[in-house]
């Protein structure tokens, strides 16, 4: 193009997002909706969610090691039957964040909504869980610890299948079975990017569940008979 000719930018979609947001002041239901105590509430509900799934996965790669140890040059067979413990409690502590997020996306859209039409609305009993949500809970947390599971048990595996072709020590590899619950885990002393290597799996795991969980806790709330009548739509 010539030079001398104006230059016309194209916005983004993003941009184009940005700048309505901007453009317009917020509506009435966004004024009663306390968005930095959700952040936190969820932040907090992610850190507790991980500190309780680190504990199993520590044990459970300990007693591993320590198989390994006792066991010295394992063999296929020793691959073949081997499981993980603590499958049970990692779907515990899942679950676990999974109520906690929703319980928290049930309370805040039940606060929001009689904010808006000023009365309070009763949640029928201390944990009002349809049958529908019931079910979203137990099958996600025993989806999340199941595929966690069957992810770290072929890493595992792989391993020790090396240990096996290639002659490796134990003590090689105890370091390397270690390393593959890193991502999980984390390690305080060990130091990437000027910053402690953090447990990036489970800190992914905890914030998209638990985001999960509490949008589905807003929804069965919005859906419950004393609020739905003043509930005209949901933004997505």
């Amino acid at each position: 193009p010539d030079p001398g000719e104006p230059r016309i930018e194209m916005a983004t979609a993003t941009d184009r997002g940005r700048a309505f947001a901007l453009s317009r002041g917020r509506t009435r239901y966004e004024r009663v909706v306390k968005f930095q105590q959700i952040e936190r509430n969820l932040d907090g509900i992610q850190a507790d969610g991980i500190d309780l799934a680190k504990g199993v996965m520590a044990e459970s790669r300990d007693r591993l090691i320590a198989k390994v140890e006792r066991a010295g040059t394992v063999n296929l067979a020793f691959i073949r039957d081997l499981s993980l413990y603590g499958q049970s409690q990692l779907r515990a502590a899942f679950r676990q964040m999974l109520n906690a997020g929703f319980d928290a996306g049930a309370e805040d859209l039940r606060a929001e909504a009689g904010a808006i039409e000023g009365k309070r609305f009763i949640i029928r009993g201390p944990m009002f869980l349809p049958k529908d949500a019931l079910r979203f809970l137990n099958s996600k947390s025993l989806e999340l610890a199941a595929t966690t599971n069957e992810r770290l048990l072929a890493e595992i595996k792989r391993v020790l299948q090396q240990q096996l072709t290639a002659g490796l020590g134990v003590r090689e590899t105890v370091q390397k079975l270690s390393d593959v619950f890193e991502s999980y885990l984390g390690d305080d002393g060990v130091i990437r990017d000027d910053e402690a290597l953090a447990p990036w799996r489970l800190e992914a795991i905890a914030r998209t569940e638990s985001t999960a969980a509490y949008n589905q806790g807003r929804i069965v709330m919005a859906r419950d008979p004393d609020i739905a009548e003043f509930m005209t739509g949901m933004q997505y």
